[in-house]
């Protein structure tokens, strides 16, 4: 497996976190993203992700990075999510999470309603990335703050997410992410990542089936009531 040496440690892999929920069962995301990093020179890189849920309490993932000045740069990284506990009152979400790049995380995620800014998400854990060529274990702490709103102009939902990592020096890097969620089921997101050698700008488009299965869910119910309705005008004496 070959590795872009300057995305290798930045790029979101399959199991980090920065998700702070999991894909419902059945419910599954695809995309492409374009990724410019600039350090001493500038690189560019495509990536491909997809998420899949199970059983409401798994994810999997599989992420496929490939450089596109140098295109026999390429990394394939494939990983999974799971739900130890769902948030019940005080009690935090607690995930775990591990992918093929010996990266093993874990995080809890709680919600909190403010009378100001309303319903809003803060998250924070740890992540250990263990180095096979030297058999070292790297920990990094990372805290986050998400909050989604529905713009009167806009026929979807906006989520704003905001989030750090400290290593064992201090402050290791700090990102901000825009995504755009539309009744169709595309997914734009717009990430900013940066830290004192290396800054990132990604874009990207996805497609989810989760907003196609909910107005099918919605037309059923609504069939559903529609056929009830008729039943009690035909058998008005029924109940």
């Amino acid at each position: 497996m070959v590795t872009l040496p300057a995305l290798a440690q930045s790029l979101p892999e399959p199991a980090n976190l920065v998700e702070p929920s999991l894909m419902p069962h059945g419910i599954f995301v695809a995309g492409l993203a374009l990724n410019r990093t600039t350090n001493n020179g500038s690189e560019l890189a495509g990536i491909g992700n997809l998420r899949f849920g199970l059983f409401n309490r798994i994810e999997i993932q599989a992420t496929s990075v490939q450089g596109i000045e140098n295109y026999s740069s390429r990394q394939l990284t494939l990983g999974s999510k799971v739900r130890l506990w769902q948030e019940q009152g005080h009690v935090p979400k607690v995930v775990i999470g591990l992918s093929s790049q010996s990266r093993y995380q874990i995080f809890l995620t709680k919600t909190f309603n403010l009378p100001r800014i309303h319903t809003f998400q803060f998250y924070g854990g740890f992540s250990y990335l263990f180095s096979q060529s030297d058999s070292e274990t790297r920990a990094t702490g990372f805290l986050g703050w998400q909050k989604q709103v529905q713009p009167a102009l806009i026929n979807g939902d906006l989520i704003f997410r905001l989030g750090a990592d400290f290593g064992s020096n201090g402050f290791s890097k700090a990102y901000l992410i825009t995504r755009l969620i539309t009744q169709t089921g595309l997914w734009t997101d717009l990430k900013l990542t940066g830290d004192a050698r290396l800054a990132q700008i990604q874009g990207s488009v996805s497609w989810s089936n989760q907003q196609l299965l909910a107005q099918i869910e919605s037309i059923k119910r609504l069939a559903q009531s529609i056929s009830r309705l008729r039943q009690r005008q035909q058998n008005p004496n029924s109940d």
